[in-house]
C-alpha cells in the first residue's frame, strides 16, 4: 500500500481525530465543520495519556474503519494491542501511515512485519523523521 501523502489531500476531506483522554473521543474536521487551526487547536492541547487502556481507541478506530478512506496512526509505543490495530487497519486495504513517536526504536518493529512499518520519530527532532519518509 502506498504511503499517505499530502498530494492526496482535498479540501472536501473529512479528517477525524481519535484519541483516548478520560475515554475516547473523535473529532471530525472539514467540510464546513471543525476548520483546520481547529483541529491543530485540538491537537496542541492533547497530552500522553500511557495510563489509559488501549482497548478503547482501537475500537473507537476499527468500529469507523469502514468509513475510513484512510489512516494515519500516531503511536507512543510498539506493543501488541499497537500493532494488532496496525495489522487490522492493514488488512482492510485502507493507506496507512503509522508514525511511532519514540527517542529510540525498539526492536520488535523489525519483528511485527508490519505493513507499512512505522516511521520512527524522534520528539526532540520530528522534522527529521519525517524528512526521512520524504526521500
Amino acid at each position: 500500500m502506498e504511503p499517505l501523502t499530502r498530494a492526496g489531500a482535498s479540501q472536501d476531506a473529512l479528517l477525524d481525530l481519535m484519541f483516548v483522554t478520560d475515554r475516547a473521543h473523535s473529532v471530525t474536521g472539514g467540510r464546513g465543520l471543525l476548520s483546520s487551526d481547529g483541529m491543530l487547536e485540538v491537537l496542541a492541547c492533547l497530552t500522553p495519556n500511557r495510563d489509559r487502556d488501549f482497548s478503547s481507541l482501537s475500537e473507537l478506530v476499527l468500529g469507523r474503519a469502514p468509513q475510513l478512506g484512510a489512516a494515519v496512526c500516531v503511536l507512543l509505543a510498539w506493543d501488541k494491542p499497537r500493532q494488532d490495530l496496525v495489522h487490522h487497519l492493514g488488512a482492510l486495504g485502507l493507506p496507512l501511515q503509522v508514525l511511532l513517536i519514540t527517542t529510540s526504536a525498539p526492536a520488535s518493529i523489525a519483528e511485527s512485519r508490519a505493513s507499512p512499518p512505522p516511521l520512527c520519530i524522534d520528539p526532540a527532532d520530528p522534522a527529521a523523521g519525517l524528512a526521512r519518509d520524504q526521500g
